[in-house]
């Protein structure tokens, strides 16, 4: 029997310190507000499901307590071919970013807008000393 298996993720929210000494009541970076998930696999009988998924963050995040650095809105295509008879053995194989766009992968969040993650550059700001 050969079948498809859609899968959908949503998550929304609004991320804020509290009253932070230092950051206010800025968003907490890392965080888009909405982001998006949907994949769909054929499934074979032989154990094989190839499909593609797209992962949406529809608007951008900041990558620093400060608010100050910012992470692009984004769409990324991608192809995934998993293999599951059943048994002990099963894998997965995935390949990002089909169409080659901009993105930022993850972003490392390290109390200071001086250490940042790709093409991000950090505005002028005095490096925070922790400890």
């Amino acid at each position: 029997m050969f079948a498809f298996s859609p899968d959908c993720c949503s998550c929304s929210g609004s991320f804020l310190f509290d009253g932070d000494a230092r950051d206010g009541n800025n968003q907490l970076p890392g965080v888009p507000r909405h982001d998006r998930r949907a994949e769909l696999l054929y499934s074979h009988p032989s154990g094989i499901q190839p499909g593609p998924n797209v992962g949406w963050a529809p608007g951008s995040y900041y990558a620093d307590n400060a608010n100050q650095l910012r992470v692009d809105p984004y769409a990324l295509l991608n192809l995934r071919v998993s293999f599951d008879r059943g048994t002990r053995l099963s894998g997965c194989l995935e390949a990002w970013n089909l169409t080659d766009e901009r993105s930022i992968a993850n972003v490392a969040i390290a109390g200071s807008s001086q250490w940042c993650v790709g093409d991000l550059q950090p505005r002028d700001r005095a490096p925070s000393t922790v400890g």
